[in-house]
């Protein structure tokens, strides 16, 4: 079994105890999970079966092909249970391949949250990734990588980490759409974006601090 799995696994456990985790089952689609799928825009008439499927682990979004150049969104989102909290997001995440208008937008393929104190969002293109009102960073997106964003309350910031490194502190944004919670995918009319999600969690601080002492023992016997 693989390290990441036994960690979501934990996650999970310790997150429904305290009524809060939220982490995607990737066999299958985020609206047999309790996410509701959106389209606005010049993605209103794409259904969640021609943008999203699930095979090999993962969750595919496939958007190339269809019309690009004005507003849209294909979405998932659902209720942020957790808005009054600290929260860990996380999502190992890849670019597969996209078409773009000019100049680029990195939105494609995109993660976000609404809280009582704030709002990030934080996107990933082929040649650079962006948290929303910062500027996009050159970036090799087609590879696969752990985008981590980290919300404070007491300091209203959200901070993104890949894989492991610190590459934004960022005050949160004021609220733009509290009724968004979390949301996931494409968030641009502006960029069609082939992409694949191997995994996405949601919890609260209190709980990744218990999971990693309980994987402690788990590390361990690894090393040995």
């Amino acid at each position: 079994m693989r390290l990441s799995h036994v960690f979501w696994t934990t996650i999970a456990l310790l997150g429904a105890s305290l009524g809060q985790a939220i982490t995607l089952d990737m066999t299958m689609l985020p609206t047999a999970q309790g996410w509701n799928y959106l389209v606005d825009g010049n993605r209103a008439s794409i259904s969640e079966a021609a943008a999203f499927s699930v095979s090999g682990g993962s969750l595919h979004q496939s958007l190339t092909g269809h019309s690009y150049g004005s507003g849209g969104y294909a979405l998932y989102s659902r209720a942020n249970p957790f808005a009054d909290v600290d929260f860990y997001l996380e999502a190992t995440a890849q670019v597969v391949k996209e078409e773009s208008t000019t100049p680029k937008s990195p939105y494609g393929l995109s993660f976000g949250v609404a809280t009582n104190y704030g709002y990030a969002l934080f996107g990933i293109a082929s040649d650079r990734y962006a948290l929303y009102n910062k500027p996009a960073v050159a970036f090799d997106g087609t590879q696969v990588h752990t985008y981590r964003l980290v919300g404070k309350k007491a300091t209203k910031t959200m901070d993104l980490f890949i894989d492991g490194v610190q590459v934004v502190n960022n005050q949160a944004m004021p609220q733009i759409n509290s009724n968004l919670g979390l949301f996931f995918a494409d968030s641009t009319g502006y960029t069609n974006t082939d992409g694949k999600l191997l995994s996405y969690g949601v919890v609260p601080e209190p709980a990744t601090g218990l999971a990693a002492l309980l994987l402690l023992p788990v590390l361990r016997r690894r090393r040995k």
